[in-house]
């Protein structure tokens, strides 16, 4: 211990000189005893100097024979008792005992370990919690044997688990080997009981690299003016903080404030289904907003500061201070896609599980994957929504094809038999002088261009409008506008802006030309207008002097007019059907697309399996089957069957044998082929009335092969129907086990407690936002636990967690870095009575008589166990 004093002396030095090094200094030493055995032992960093020399004494060192300025050391002197004899010798000393730790050498090999041979019986019975490494050790070097030693895993050497922390000898001139050995070891303050309980957590308090830490976390938080809670301003760990205390000690309080500060309180997410939802929005209007109260979250992400309060000057909305000083007040939902976190209340899990227990979805589980898995969930459904539109709108078509048609077909009969009748009628007409007769026989082809000049004027009107939409449109098309210096980005800002320069220019162009061609055309179409006027006039006053046969001329001109709008209907008819494009094809292009997002989100649901799987610490197994759910398509069949007399059962299992053999694509392949042919024939498309009713075999055999129902199908046949047929599609069947014992049952008939294990599980294996979860113990069955509680060394690294709790195994073999003990005061108000880590020796009891009942409770149990 000689070199202390002057380490002390140098930090002393430089805290006066204004610079704070960071440096906690723990006096110590290293004792050979009878063997050869080597240890450390660290008193407290406070710890007066008196008290080491007090230490040395004790321990049979002469402290006296030891001259501290000479630069050469004293001989090692081996001790003459066993190592397990230091702690029972210092504790004999008034006032040390809990300020020291001694840590055995447990090195592999040497012969100052006392990991040898024979030594077994020291080593179970020895009171220590931890031991060091030396020669460049840690514990992913260290032989097998002696890590099974050390892990407990040897009966012969005992059953506790001992660290062995690296060390560097750095005893050479220059320090060569200083650092080379390095590790993090997490304690709350310069103790050694702060250390002793950083061994006893070695799983998150002891590292061999440089700690790491959620990219988002709660810094702290104020509470002013609520009631009853007291005013609060508490700095929070970025990993495992705790809130513990009786009931009604305002636990579920402080972490609703936490969640209200997120934006996440239950007064925030009114919609979320929880039974205990009014009661918490209650606690905050009555609570805080009632009493004109203020919290205030400093919330640090990715290392800049967010200050965010809630209070009446913006009533209670969130106001966000951002690093750069300016604020700025946002709704809940804004902060909320500002700053993930997720927050649960008491139960509210085993509420969640409860839900999923007649069938779990996928998205039952993807609600508690980090946001990218649930978005590509919801991607794979909105690709298949828009494949079934486009489906649809193919189907759609098609039966507007089919009405086109028939309506089509129906105007050529009709301009066939008036052209029939006119030749008729015409031929009973005694021949006129010449000049009459001539007027005669061109009326059709008059009336034929005046409807014909009427609908191109309208075209050229329709056109110049789409022009000026289109030159709309292209005013308030996307511009790139940036700052940017890069090349490339002006490269591109100057190609598209001159493309869509030029593309206006031309539509500029092109108004005007429609503008002025109307324009112009406008005398030309005023000519014909008279010329047919004036050949009407003159046709009539024909009409008018011929006598016994005037009515017969009368017939021929209606009928002439009747085929002039027959045949107009043709041709817009027709201009409609060429816009319909090739339908066949699209039909296919849009087959495949649906087959293909279906198939899509299949692999999708494999890759989200395997995470969840992966997350679930193997409590779940997923079987997927790619086109086991046939929901959709007993859906379409229903809508089907609807008044035809099909027995629901009966065509069920028709559809599912039918499927079994062709395959749920090909059986839907045929289905939509044949009510899309019997809608075809029912609108009459291209004569199809006339040939007969067509093919529906597949339909009949799975609706059912009765004339009754075979004749209803035909007759109700329409778009709807053809609609639920053309959009159905088989989906992936994907079934949740839970494991258990080796057993597996059904996701959804395991307990409330295992399922929300398995949530809870799912959201500690990984990173994101602050978790907070108000007595998740009240969701867990105990027997899982222990299960959490070794997650949870693992990952708070990777995701603040708020736990309020009355399960003494969360708090203490958890780890937490922080604990909150609340209670009651003398006023009725809910105070922090205590805050820190469980190395706070008052924290300590706290813990022991809130969580445990007591130290002689504790006790009684563990004499009734055995242990």
């Amino acid at each position: 211990m000689v070199m202390v004093r002057y380490v002390l002396e140098e930090v002393q030095t430089r805290r006066s000189a204004g610079a704070d090094p960071d440096l906690w200094v723990f006096p110590g030493m290293e004792l050979t005893l009878q063997g050869g055995c080597q240890c450390l032992i660290l008193f407290d960093a406070e710890l007066e100097p008196r008290w080491w020399v007090q230490a040395k004494g004790t321990l049979g060192i002469n402290h006296a024979a030891i001259d501290e300025h000479t630069a050469k050391g004293a001989s090692v002197t081996q001790l003459s008792y066993p190592y397990v004899e230091i702690a029972s010798r210092l504790d004999a000393i008034k006032g040390l005992k809990g300020r020291y730790i001694v840590l055995p050498n447990v090195s592999g090999g040497g012969q100052y370990t006392v990991v040898t041979e024979g030594e077994h019986k020291n080593f179970r019975e020895m009171p220590y919690v931890g031991g060091y490494l030396d020669k460049g050790q840690n514990i992913d070097n260290i032989p097998p044997r002696l890590k099974n030693r050390l892990s407990g895993k040897d009966n012969v050497w005992g059953d506790k688990y001992i660290y062995p922390l690296p060390t560097t000898d750095s005893r050479e001139a220059g320090y060569p080997r200083l650092g080379t050995n390095e590790t993090w070891i997490k304690i709350s303050a310069p103790t050694a009981e702060s250390i002793r309980q950083a061994f006893l957590g070695c799983n998150s308090r002891i590292s061999l690299e440089a700690p790491a830490y959620p990219s988002i976390v709660v810094k702290s938080i104020k509470v002013k003016g609520t009631d009853p809670l007291a005013d609060i301003d508490l700095e929070f760990s970025p990993e495992f903080n705790t809130v513990i205390g009786g009931r009604g000690s305002g636990k579920s309080t402080l972490l609703e404030y936490i969640a209200f500060g997120l934006g996440r309180s239950c007064f925030d997410l009114s919609e979320k289904p929880y039974s205990g939802l009014a009661r918490l929005t209650d606690l905050i209007k009555e609570t805080v907003i009632a009493k004109g109260g203020e919290v205030t979250l400093v919330v640090t992400q990715d290392g800049a500061d967010f200050e965010i309060k809630r209070a009446a000057t913006t009533r209670f909305e969130p106001q966000v201070k951002y690093p750069n000083g300016k604020k700025e007040t946002l709704s809940a939902k804004e902060l909320r896609s500002l700053f993930p976190a997720i927050a649960y209340s008491q139960g509210e899990l085993s509420e969640l599980g409860r839900e999923a227990r007649d069938k779990t979805s996928v998205d039952d589980l993807l609600t508690f994957i980090r946001a990218p898995y649930k978005v590509e969930a919801d991607e794979a459904e909105t690709a298949i929504r828009r494949a079934k539109d486009g489906m649809a709108k193919v189907a759609r078509d098609f039966s507007q094809l089919w009405t086109l048609t028939a309506e089509k077909t129906k105007a050529e009969n009709q301009l066939a038999a008036a052209t029939a009748r006119i030749a008729a009628l015409q031929a009973t007409l005694t021949k006129l002088q010449e000049g009459d007769q001539a007027v005669l026989d061109k009326n059709q082809a008059v009336i034929d261009i005046g409807q014909q000049a009427e609908r191109q004027q309208a075209d050229i009107e329709e056109l110049q409008e789409l022009v000026e939409d289109l030159s709309g449109r292209l005013a308030s098309a996307q511009r790139l506008r940036s700052t940017l210096p890069d090349a490339v980005v002006s490269e591109v800002k100057t190609s598209t802006d001159k493309v869509l320069s030029q593309v206006g220019t031309k539509l500029d162009a092109l108004s005007k030309e429609l503008t002025a061609g109307l324009k112009g055309l406008a005398p030309s179409y005023k000519k014909l207008e008279k010329f047919v006027a004036d050949h009407k006039k003159t046709h009539d006053g024909i009409v008018s002097k011929i006598g016994t046969q005037r009515t017969v001329a009368k017939q021929i001109a209606e009928l002439q007019k009747a085929c002039a709008t027959e045949k107009d209907k043709i041709s817009q008819l027709g201009k409609k059907i060429s816009a319909l494009g090739d339908l066949n094809k699209r039909y296919r292009d849009a087959r495949t697309a649906l087959r293909k997002s279906v198939e899509d989100q299949a692999e999708g649901y494999k890759k989200w399996a395997s995470q969840i799987e992966d997350l679930s610490g193997g409590s779940v197994s997923i079987d997927i089957d790619e086109d086991g759910d046939l929901s959709d398509i007993y859906v379409a069949l229903d809508t089907l069957a609807v008044r035809t007399y099909s027995q629901e059962a009966a065509r069920n299992k028709k559809l599912n044998e039918r499927i079994s053999a062709d395959g749920a694509w090909n059986t839907l392949d045929k289905l939509s082929s044949e009510v899309g042919s019997l809608l075809g024939w029912k609108l009459g498309a291209d004569g199809e009335k006339a040939k007969g009713v067509p093919d529906y075999s597949t339909v009949s055999s799975i609706l059912g092969e009765s004339d009754t129902t075979k004749r209803a199908t035909a007759d109700m046949v329409d778009e709807a129907r053809y609609l639920s047929v053309v959009q159905a599609a088989p989906k992936p069947q994907v079934t949740f086990k839970y494991k258990a014992d080796g057993q597996e049952i059904a996701f959804e008939k395991a307990s409330e407690g295992q399922r929300a294990a398995v949530l809870l599980t799912m959201l500690l294996k990984q990173e994101g936002g602050p978790l907070i979860i108000d007595q998740p113990e009240s969701d867990l069955d105990n027997s899982v636990i222990s299960k959490v509680v070794d997650l949870l060394h693992t990952m708070k690294n990777r995701r603040q967690l708020f736990f309020a709790t009355h399960n003494a195994n969360l708090v203490v073999n958890g780890s937490a870095e922080l604990v909150a003990y609340m209670a009651n005061s003398s006023s009725g108000k809910r105070i922090i009575e205590h805050c820190g880590a469980i190395d706070h020796p008052p924290l300590r009891l706290a813990i022991t008589n809130t969580m445990e009942g007591g130290e002689t409770a504790f006790k009684d149990r563990q004499r009734k166990y055995g242990f």
